[in-house]
């Protein structure tokens, strides 16, 4: 089912595929890949793959491995995990993946993963090679509206894990009464606002499902857009402390 899962979703249009040391899907991703490239659906530079790494596994040796595992031969975007990292072993760590990233062809982009915005300003200070992409929780209940404002202002991309606050049809923004109201408008899908929402404020959804029918459901429907004013009832969900001051400024 996986397999299949990852399969269609690829043949649907979806191009980012997010593993990680942490998540037991080495056989799935390099069976799915697999199959939809022998098939001839897409080609290897068509996709862009992240790995999520902890500290522990930062080293050629591991990372060559993890990539093994997973039937490729390099990933675009390596992360590191650094929830429970101090700055100081952050930079430490930066330090080590940059010198991989300018000695090994085994990823092409580095980045950080739950990372708060003192520590991705810390990072950025000090860094060679600037982060390309974080990847945090980032949904309305959680906007994380400082870390996306620094983000834009650096030129770093935010991906956003759990856009629907939670896996498959779990997530209980699906039922909010401002995003059932705002899909029906739209005669689209409530997943496929809480997507537009999350594209419309420059990041980068990456919703989590196993079911097939989610998976064709999450599709961008052709010519979306919300109004400001619907960004902002739907911003206005927030549940997250010292993060209801309004939508994010967008750069042009």
């Amino acid at each position: 089912a996986v397999v299949s899962t990852q399969s269609t979703g690829i043949q649907c249009g979806f191009r980012v595929i997010n593993a990680s040391c942490e998540y037991s899907n080495c056989r799935s991703i390099k069976a799915g890949l697999t199959s939809v490239i022998d098939g001839g659906f897409v080609s290897r530079s068509d996709l862009f793959v992240i790995l999520k790494l902890a500290d522990a596994d930062i080293s050629s040796l591991s990372i060559e491995q993890h990539i093994e595992r997973r039937g490729l031969h390099y990933i675009d975007l390596l992360l590191l995990h650094v929830q429970a990292i101090d700055v100081g072993g952050m930079v430490t760590i930066w330090r080590r993946l940059e010198s991989l990233c300018f000695s090994s062809k085994l990823f092409r982009n580095i980045g950080l993963s739950g990372v708060s915005v003192q520590q991705l300003e810390a990072i950025s200070n000090i860094a060679v090679i600037k982060p390309f992409a974080i990847q945090v929780k980032c949904n309305p209940y959680s906007p994380k509206t400082d870390l996306l404002q620094f983000c834009l202002s650096r030129d770093i991309l935010l991906i956003a894990m759990f856009p629907l606050d939670g896996l498959d049809s779990k997530g209980s923004l699906l039922k909010e009464e401002i995003v059932v109201n705002i899909a029906s408008k739209h005669k689209v899908s409530c997943a496929q606002v809480l997507l537009c929402w999350a594209l419309q404020r420059q990041t980068l959804p990456v919703v989590q499902t196993l079911n097939i029918d989610e998976i064709k459901q999450n599709i961008m429907q052709d010519g979306l857009c919300l109004s400001e004013g619907e960004m902002e009832k739907i911003h206005q969900l927030c549940k997250s402390n010292g993060d209801t001051h309004g939508l994010v400024k967008l750069t042009s």
